[in-house]
């Protein structure tokens, strides 16, 4: 099955290209790459844990790699509080749902995504 992607990795229908599973498959970790470098760089204290790493670049790649460094999750996970960091991924300190909404409203996807990047934060702490 082929997949429609726009040339410059912008929504533009008119210039679409048609691309392999594998072609996108090969973006997206180059893309991936390219967010788990700035993400090791602000937050080295995640070199070895697996589960953390990845939610944390799955994290930033949404949100952007600036976005994630300054965070307060950024933060808590080099001050050694792994559990905050992590809860902080959907949840301010005062219990109210972060980083699920987008031009004002809460998106159920981003709801989605960052309940998923929690959980996967948590596994083995």
């Amino acid at each position: 099955m082929q997949r429609t992607r726009p040339t410059d990795s912008r929504p533009n229908r008119a210039r679409a290209q048609r691309s392999t599973p594998e072609e996108c498959r090969s973006r997206l970790e180059q893309r991936l790459i390219e967010h788990a470098e700035p993400v090791l760089k602000c937050t080295q204290v995640l070199k070895g844990h697996t589960y953390q790493l990845a939610a944390a670049v799955s994290f930033a790649y949404n949100v952007g790699a600036g976005a994630y460094c300054g965070s307060t999750t950024a933060k808590r996970f080099n001050a050694g509080d792994w559990k905050g960091a992590c809860r902080a991924m959907n949840e301010a300190d005062n219990g109210r749902p972060q980083w699920v909404t987008a031009g004002g409203r809460v998106l159920p996807g981003l709801v989605k995504r960052r309940t998923e990047e929690r959980a996967l934060c948590e596994r083995d702490l």
